[in-house]
C-alpha cells in the first residue's frame, strides 16, 4: 500500500506493528477519546448524537477496538452520569476506562493530560480523537503509528497548509506532562502542544490513502454541521431535534 509523505519529505518505508496482547509498551497503541467537551455550540453533548440508530460514542467505539484493547474515554466531572453511567455496563464498551478530567473547563488539553496519563504504563502511543468524530478510518490510525514508530517522534500531526490537526494524531503517551504544563498556563490550544513535542507534520492530503474522503478529520461542532454530515451519509434529521439544537446553543 502506498505510504503517507511526511511534509519534511522523510520517506517512511516499515510497515506498523500494531499492538496486541503480547507486545511491550513500547510497541502498544492506546486510543484516547475526548468527550469532556460542553457542547455549547451543538447545544446537546456531541457523543450522544444519533447515526445509525446509534450514538457518536459508540460509533467511535465500535471503530476503534480493533485498534487496540487500551481505549480511554475522557470525560468531564458532570458527566459521570449521562455518559459513564449510561454505557459502562454495555459490552462493547467493556475494555473502556473511564477518565475524569483533572481540570474543568480547560478544553481538549486537559482531557489529553488525563488520558494519556492514564495510558502511559500499557501504552508507548495513543491515537487521539474527538467525540464528534463518527467514522475513524483505522488504517488512518495505522499509518499515523507507523509513522511515529519508525522515526521515534514524539508526536505526529496531519497539518493542511497552516492548520495543525492536534487531534486525529498519535502522541507518545509520556507527553502529558507537556500536556499539564500547557493548562497550567492556561495556553489550551492544542496546536500548542505539537509545536512543543515538535511533531512530525504529515500532509493532509497525502491521507487520502488511508481515508479517501478524510472523514476522520470532519468537525461537527454545531446543528447545521451535524444536519450536514448526515445528509452526505444519506440520512435524515428530524427537524424537531435540529430545532431544538439550535434552541440551546450558544
Amino acid at each position: 500500500m502506498p505510504r503517507a509523505v511526511i511534509s519534511n519529505g522523510l520517506p517512511v518505508l516499515q510497515k506498523p506493528t500494531m499492538p496486541d496482547d503480547n507486545n511491550d509498551n513500547n510497541s502498544a497503541l492506546g486510543v484516547l477519546i475526548l468527550a469532556g467537551g460542553q457542547s455549547q455550540r451543538m447545544g446537546m453533548d456531541k457523543a450522544l448524537l444519533p447515526f445509525k440508530q446509534r450514538t457518536f460514542l459508540e460509533c467511535i467505539v465500535d471503530q476503534c477496538v480493533c485498534l487496540s484493547r487500551h481505549i480511554a474515554i475522557s470525560i468531564g466531572r458532570d458527566q459521570q452520569q449521562s455518559l459513564k453511567g449510561r454505557f459502562e455496563s454495555c459490552v462493547e464498551f467493556g475494555q473502556v476506562t473511564w477518565i475524569e478530567d483533572e481540570y474543568q473547563n480547560k478544553g481538549p488539553l486537559a482531557g489529553m493530560t488525563a488520558g494519556l496519563k492514564a495510558l502511559e504504563p500499557v501504552c508507548r502511543y495513543a491515537f487521539v480523537i474527538g467525540c464528534d468524530v463518527p467514522i475513524v478510518k483505522h488504517e488512518l490510525a495505522e499509518e499515523l503509528l507507523r509513522i511515529a514508530q519508525q522515526h521515534d517522534c514524539r508526536a505526529v500531526t496531519p497539518v493542511d497548509g497552516q492548520r495543525t490537526f492536534g487531534m486525529t494524531a498519535v502522541y507518545r503517551t509520556d507527553s502529558w506532562p507537556t500536556a499539564n504544563e500547557l493548562v497550567h498556563q492556561n495556553r489550551l490550544r492544542v496546536s500548542l502542544l505539537a509545536e512543543q513535542l515538535s511533531a512530525t507534520k504529515v500532509e493532509l492530503k497525502a491521507l487520502r490513502t488511508f481515508d479517501p474522503k478524510l472523514e476522520s478529520f470532519l468537525n461537527i461542532n454545531h446543528p447545521q454541521a451535524y444536519r450536514q454530515f448526515m445528509a452526505s451519509q444519506g440520512y435524515d434529521v428530524d427537524s424537531d431535534l435540529i430545532v431544538r439544537l439550535s434552541d440551546s446553543a450558544r
